[in-house]
C-alpha cells in the first residue's frame, strides 16, 4: 500500500513538473509576444512622429512661402504706387510743356 501511494506521488509530481515546464513555456511565448507588440507600438509611434513633424515642417514651409508672397505683394504695390505718381509727375511736366509752347506760338 506504500508503495503504491509513493508511486502515486511520484505520477502527480511528474504530471505536475510536465505541467509547470508547460506553464513556463507559455509565459515566454506570451513575453516574447508582448515584446514583438510593444516594438511594433513603438514603430507605429515613431512613424506618427515623424509624420507629425513632416505635417509641421510643410506648415512652416507654408506659413514662410506664405509671408514670402505678402512681402512681394507688398513690394508690388508700393511699385505701383511709385509707376503711379512717375506717370502723374511727367502727366504734368507733359502739360506745363504744351502751354509753354502755346505761350510760345503766341508770342
Amino acid at each position: 500500500r506504500l508503495l503504491e501511494d509513493r508511486a502515486h506521488l511520484n505520477a502527480g509530481l511528474v504530471a505536475a513538473q510536465a505541467r509547470e515546464a508547460e506553464l513556463e513555456e507559455q509565459r515566454d511565448r506570451l513575453e516574447a509576444w508582448e515584446q514583438r507588440l510593444a516594438g511594433k507600438e513603438r514603430a507605429v509611434a515613431q512613424k506618427d512622429s515623424v509624420a507629425a513633424m513632416e505635417r509641421e515642417g510643410r506648415s512652416c514651409d507654408l506659413e514662410a512661402r506664405e509671408a514670402q508672397l505678402a512681402a512681394l505683394e507688398r513690394r508690388l504695390a508700393q511699385r505701383e504706387r511709385a509707376h503711379q505718381d512717375v506717370e502723374a509727375r511727367l502727366s504734368d511736366k507733359a502739360k506745363r510743356l504744351e502751354f509753354q509752347e502755346q505761350q510760345l506760338r503766341q508770342a
